[in-house]
């Protein structure tokens, strides 16, 4: 990745012992970045700004401008996650399909229910943990992804390659109409005997409903094994926290291994910028700057603050760093969560201890615990004398 689009890379400044990170001005009229599918290669990037209008900071724009990171977005809205994670399927799936065209199965696993109660995602996995074993045998890779059925019920939909050509004499027109519970008019579905063993294996040792048909279109499958990853877990009754959505077989080479990265797109960018001007009014590094806002829940806490900046001013963050510093814990004030409040008054702080000439961030010298014990001594001896002064006051 250049220096140019991670603001964290390069062009660091140190002041008192600090680094200060550069704001970089976010550039416009972008080229058209990849999407998510590849069916909207050929479509324009709604997340692209169009050249913005002259602004000076926290001075006013026209009605009809939009900020970039306010502009709609594609239909399904899900969460910066699930697109990442559809990203990772897609990739993954096409690269799986490549060179198997007549080897792919359209495989789906559902578990039967436990005396009559349906199972929940962690009984689930733990039984798709348990025949594993089955689907290395008889595959050469598999891919499955968690989804609930049309009651709620969770199960597995994906694909698997076979050890050989499983395509021979199929007969797609009977097996849709026997999907629709009509007649076949006595045609066989298939005569391919490696086809009929898998099913006889499937039946054998997997318990339940498991289909395995041969893939007629590879970008239909694809389509339609990624078609519920915009639900939410929290939309979903059985879902139960620990849950992985994707399980693979070892043999899977995978083109993107993990969900865990960054797009590099114009929305992202002006993300990571805003997010930079932070820490140069903070007059902190990032990683600093992480901390102040818990190392855990950093990232959500930062992207209130920045709804909150937004709703002030549109390109506040082309503002000076003392005017993004006094907007910060202004901004802060106004989020109705108790850790808003408290970064407030920390934030505060720290800026009257640099007005005064202090470092608010250095860490205070090590003293010796006898004279912090003399010290509270004393403070509660005048204590004390005080309230007996108080009392000898109110009986005379």
């Amino acid at each position: 990745m250049n220096a140019g689009i991670l603001v964290s890379q390069g062009g660091s400044e140190f002041l008192d012992g600090v680094v200060l990170l550069p704001v970089v001005r976010l550039q416009h009229s972008f080229e058209t970045n990849r999407r998510l599918s590849a069916s909207s290669l050929s479509s324009t990037d709604v997340n692209t700004p169009s050249s913005p209008p002259p602004s000076s900071g926290f001075g006013l724009l026209p009605d009809h401008y939009a900020d970039p990171e306010q502009e709609a977005k594609e239909d399904r809205d899900c969460p910066a996650h699930r697109r990442r994670l559809n990203y990772l399927l897609r990739r993954n799936l096409w690269s799986m399909f490549k060179g198997n065209w007549n080897c792919l199965l359209d495989l789906t696993v559902t578990f039967p229910a436990d005396d009559g109660v349906p199972l929940d995602t962690l009984n689930v996995q733990r039984r798709l943990t348990q025949i594993r074993p089955h689907l290395d045998r008889l595959f050469v890779c598999w891919f499955l992804v968690l989804e609930p059925d049309g009651n709620g019920n969770p199960h597995y939909q994906g694909a698997a390659v076979a050890r050989g050509n499983i395509r021979r004499s199929w007969n797609q027109t009977a097996w849709e109409k026997m999907q629709r519970g009509k007649s076949t008019d006595g045609q066989a579905i298939t005569y391919n005997r490696r086809l009929v063993k898998i099913w006889a294996e499937l039946r054998q040792h997997i318990p339940g409903r498991t289909t395995a048909t041969p893939i007629m279109s590879a970008k239909d499958v694809v389509g339609y094994i990624t078609k519920k990853l915009h639900i939410p877990s929290r939309e979903w009754d059985r879902f139960k926290p620990g849950t992985r959505w994707i399980h693979c077989s070892r043999s899977l080479r995978k083109v993107v291994a993990s969900s865990r990265f960054c797009w590099n797109t114009p929305r992202c960018r002006l993300a990571r910028q805003k997010q930079s001007v932070i820490a140069a009014a903070l007059r902190v590094s990032p990683e600093r700057c992480r901390q102040l806002f818990d190392s855990k829940m950093w990232h959500w806490r930062m992207t209130k603050m920045i709804a909150a900046l937004d709703r002030t001013s549109v390109r506040w963050f082309e503002a000076d760093i003392n005017e993004v510093e006094l907007a910060i814990i202004s901004s802060l004030a106004t989020i109705d969560i108790g850790w808003a409040g408290d970064l407030a008054l920390k934030f505060e702080r720290c800026r009257d201890c640099r007005m005064r000439g202090l470092n608010p961030y250095e860490p205070e010298p090590l003293r010796d615990p006898g004279d912090i014990m003399r010290e509270v001594m004393e403070q509660a001896a005048q204590w004390r004398a005080a309230a007996l002064q108080s009392l000898n006051a109110n009986n005379n």
